[in-house]
């Protein structure tokens, strides 16, 4: 029981660390998830923004390049030489197709019409009346309209191109694709020069080459267009005439064709945001320019936010940058979002581990430490009274073995069935008892180590063992006087020495005697045994013999006419067998499994009780063999002894 208890408690300590180490994983299996789920998600959104900058990249890309081809083909031509015969001519032309806009004071050069094999698809305006035209403007003009030849097939399928274009500083020569209409232009100012001076301060920022002296493409801030198209940047090119700065080829981008490159999704939930070299915002997520006034500092944005800048990079052909900013709450709402099955599952499965954990500890685990406390309690009194118990049995068997041994003294059969009535029923009782708590312990122990053991078990077991150690007790006591007055009685024990002897001879002798006792001169014994030599114990036989034939005379042929007594001894390979057979009353079958017990008897008058018993302990402790019982009620009673070749 003692055991028992420390298991219990054991088993506490072990579901209590399984349940730490349950928790503990939980915990550990959800950051792992969560980690994941994050990185996964942070993963996503850099793809997601990756292949945001590289659209971006590619679509500014094919601006650049057009500006370049632009530029390469003003390269080419620019400085061809024309005979004198075709600048008259295409002055000629010129001067028959130009329209005057003296009001104005600029001229143009109407679409459709044709300078040499050129057909006109761009509007071009020039400062001046058009009635005269020099060379250096012949040769501007057609190189413009070689452009224009590119511009026409090209521009189409740049969609982010509002328009391209080529100024110069000089003559303030302008070619512009696709047509506009200058008129409506010029509705805000006096005359075409002034537009064209305020037209071109935007580049004069960029272009000249005391601040583009590598004559590099460039990018122009935010601005609101001249020809009011609305808020957009331009990226252009310098362009010299004979070493000398004259002017800029370039095109103009709309900001909310941008816009599609900042749009919030799926992925890219934050705010993508363009900025310039000088660090303005170009365009961004949410917000939509109406006028230059409204340009933002990225750094007066980022003073005002508490988003993160998740991801930035510079941008190819451009000297913009392109930046990513994210709420880290909306990193946080996604993680959970994507991991809200798992968290539900693991938030329940953490309550109903602790609701189970603690349903446990209190309905199995605890009462079974109290139940396994009390048991050992009552264990260690049940195992002292049982030590007692043993005790006086040890000396109740002696006293019976001196009894056994001293049966021969007549005189000693009242006093002995006396002593044996009464010591019978308390030794009875307290063996009853003492099986009854064993049993009821072990009924407990099994209960209690399947968690089956309930509060009304318990009481029950508790009231149970306190009548039984009483009844035990008591037994105890009136058991123990017994065994003194037995002592007083006793004699020593008798030995049976080992000798050599011829059983048939000694089985005639020994039947001879008794018979001559009987005064039922009717009786017949029959002998069948054939001549064999033992080495053995032939007082125990002798014993034996005389127990079954008084217990045939004075209980099985008492009534009965005509007996008859049948004694056979057969040799077998491993064993001897002893047959003893009368033809008397019988023992009924009640009383078969009595019949060896001691001081039973159905004649108290006429026996002890003790002769079979004393029979079945010489066969089972002499011979090491047995005693078995064969007969039918009122035809007679057989007893077969066999014991081993070894032990004889």
């Amino acid at each position: 029981m003692k055991s028992n208890l420390i298991l219990a408690k054991l088993r506490k300590n072990i579901f209590l660390f399984c349940f730490i180490v349950f928790i503990v994983g939980l915990v550990v299996l959800t950051v792992f998830i969560y980690t994941n789920s994050k990185a996964k998600i942070l993963n996503d959104t850099e793809n997601a923004f990756s292949d945001r900058r590289s659209t971006l990249e590619a679509d500014i890309a094919r601006n650049t390049d057009f500006i370049l081809v632009m530029k390469n083909i003003y390269d080419r031509y620019i400085d061809k030489k024309w005979s004198d015969d075709e600048i008259r001519n295409y002055e000629k032309t010129l001067k028959n197709i130009s329209i005057n806009h003296k009001e104005k004071g600029y001229y143009e050069i109407p679409v459709g019409k044709h300078l040499g094999s050129h057909q006109i698809y761009n509007s071009m305006f020039c400062y001046g009346d058009g009635s005269k035209f020099s060379g250096k403007d012949i040769s501007q003009i057609l190189v413009m309209l070689r452009m224009q030849n590119f511009q026409y097939a090209a521009q189409k399928n740049i969609k982010s191109l509002i328009l391209s274009y080529y100024f110069t500083k000089t003559n303030t020569l302008t070619s512009i694709y696709p047509q506009i209409s200058m008129g409506d232009i010029l509705q805000g100012y006096d005359t075409f020069e002034k537009w064209s001076v305020h037209a071109y301060d935007v580049y004069d920022e960029f272009a000249p080459p005391d601040v583009n002296p590598k004559a590099r493409l460039f990018w122009t801030e935010p601005y609101l267009d001249r020809t009011v198209n609305g808020m957009m940047v331009s990226t252009a090119i310098p362009t010299y005439l004979k070493g000398n700065y004259n002017g800029v080829i370039g095109a103009d981008i709309e900001l909310t064709f941008l816009n599609r490159f900042v749009k919030k999704s799926a992925v890219l939930s934050g705010e993508t945001i363009l900025v310039s070299q000088k660090g303005y915002v170009i365009t961004g997520s949410d917000m939509i320019y109406q006028k230059e006034e409204e340009l933002v500092l990225f750094s007066d944005l980022m003073s005002e936010t508490t988003d993160i800048i998740l991801f930035q990079e510079p941008l190819l052909n451009t000297p913009w940058k392109i930046v990513y900013l994210v709420s880290p709450n909306d990193i946080l709402d996604k993680t959970l979002l994507n991991t809200r099955i798992f968290n539900i599952f693991i938030v329940a499965t953490l309550v109903f581990s602790l609701i189970g954990y603690v349903l446990i500890i209190k309905f199995f685990i605890k009462p079974g430490i109290v139940a396994e406390t009390n048991l050992v309690m009552l264990n260690k009194d049940l195992g002292l009274a049982k030590e007692k118990l043993e005790k006086n049995l040890f000396e109740l068997k002696e006293a019976q073995k001196q009894i056994v041994e001293s049966e021969k003294l007549a005189a000693l059969g009242v006093l002995v069935v006396g002593i044996a009535h009464e010591i019978n029923t308390p030794v009875g009782i307290a063996i009853t008892s003492n099986s009854f708590l064993v049993h009821i312990n072990n009924n407990a122990s099994t209960k209690l180590q399947g968690n089956k053991l309930t509060k009304l078990n318990l009481t029950e077991f508790f009231t149970q063992v306190d009548d039984s150690t009483r009844l035990i007790a008591n037994s105890l006591e009136k058991t123990a006087q017994l065994v003194n007055d037995f002592k007083l009685i006793s004699v020593n024990s008798i030995s049976y020495p080992l000798t050599r002897f011829n059983f048939k001879d000694y089985l005639i002798k020994t039947i001879s005697v008794h018979d001559s006792l009987d005064e039922n001169k009717g009786l017949e014994i029959n002998i069948e045994c054939d001549d064999l030599v033992l080495e053995s114990y032939a007082g125990v036989f002798n014993l034996i013999i005389a127990n079954l034939f008084e217990n045939s005379m004075i209980h099985g042929l008492i009534d009965t006419s005509d007996s008859m007594i049948t004694i056979s001894m057969k040799e077998h390979k491993s064993h001897f067998e002893f047959i003893y057979a009368d033809n008397g009353c019988g023992i009924p079958d009640s009383d078969k499994e009595k019949i060896f017990e001691p001081f039973y008897t159905s004649c108290r008058t006429k026996g002890t009780g003790l002769g079979l018993f004393t029979v079945h302990n010489m066969v089972k402790e002499k011979l090491k063999g047995k005693i078995e019982i064969k007969d039918t009620a009122g035809s007679g009673v057989t007893f077969i002894i066999t014991w081993p070749r070894t032990s004889s």
